[in-house]
């Protein structure tokens, strides 16, 4: 059996339900796994090598807070923090491409009728978010009716997504 060199020097950051990480490193990949209805968003500066990842779960806090409270939670606490934690590796918002992924409506009733729209809800939130500060969306793979896996490989600026109906690579610049 071979190995790849690059394999052997790979780091790679799992990024959990509610969690985000951050990196500037070409040996790091980024992922995260079963986005159902939570939302994955990657944020990549491909001048600085600055990658961030999130797994939101849902689109607000509202009066959630407590000793408790997870920022990365939500949309509107958590992707202020990856973007500040980006700044802090040199990263702007102008170079930015950000790519979404998941708000699937993994819940459905009877009739194939979403009975929550929590990932519907959670997509609108963050394109909002991109909106009303001047981000751009390169990518989408959103909605639907199943999960989806995630990696990016920062030094190639290469996402791969994971889908029970094959895999996507796309090339982030």
């Amino acid at each position: 059996m071979a190995f790849s060199p690059e394999l052997l020097v790979t780091h790679r950051a799992v990024v959990g339900i509610s969690d985000m990480a951050v990196a500037s490193s070409a040996n790091v990949v980024l992922s995260t796994y079963a986005l159902g209805s939570c939302v994955g968003v990657l944020a990549f500066d491909s001048h600085t090598k600055a990658a961030g990842l999130i797994h939101i779960m849902l689109p607000a806090v509202g009066n959630r807070k407590n000793s408790d409270y997870n920022p990365c939670m939500f949309v509107d606490t958590g992707l202020p923090e990856l973007f500040r934690e980006m700044a802090g590796m040199r990263a702007l918002k102008a170079r930015m491409s950000v790519a979404l992924i998941g708000g699937a409506s993994v819940n459905k009733a009877g009739g194939g009728k979403s009975f929550f729209k929590i990932g519907e809800d959670n997509v609108a939130a963050v394109r909002d978010f991109c909106r009303k500060n001047a981000l751009r969306i390169v990518y989408e793979d959103v909605g639907g009716y199943t999960n989806r896996t995630i990696h990016f490989y920062i030094g190639k600026g290469q996402l791969t997504v994971k889908k029970p109906s094959g895999t996507d690579e796309i090339e982030l610049s």
